[in-house]
């Protein structure tokens, strides 16, 4: 969200970051030897996000499961 935020809030071209088009597309292309380490680095920040999500999940949802606001809103 904030990626997204900054990419809409900066000039298009404007520090690195090259103009887009309606559907926040970049237009600039990249050749195979450029695109393929950032490739790998977002399927290693995709990776770490699931397993950090299923750490929260374990911890929070027992939790959730005995919050007030459970069983209907009763208690």
């Amino acid at each position: 969200m904030v990626t997204l935020q900054a990419f809409e809030s900066t000039p298009a071209g404007a520090g690195g970051i090259p103009a887009a088009d309606e559907s926040g597309n970049a237009q600039e292309s990249l050749s195979k030897e450029e695109a393929l380490p950032l490739l790998t680095m977002d399927i290693e920040l995709a990776m770490r996000d699931l397993e950090c999500g299923k750490e929260f999940r374990a911890a929070y949802f027992p939790k959730f499961l005995k919050a007030p606001t459970s069983g209907g809103g009763a208690g």
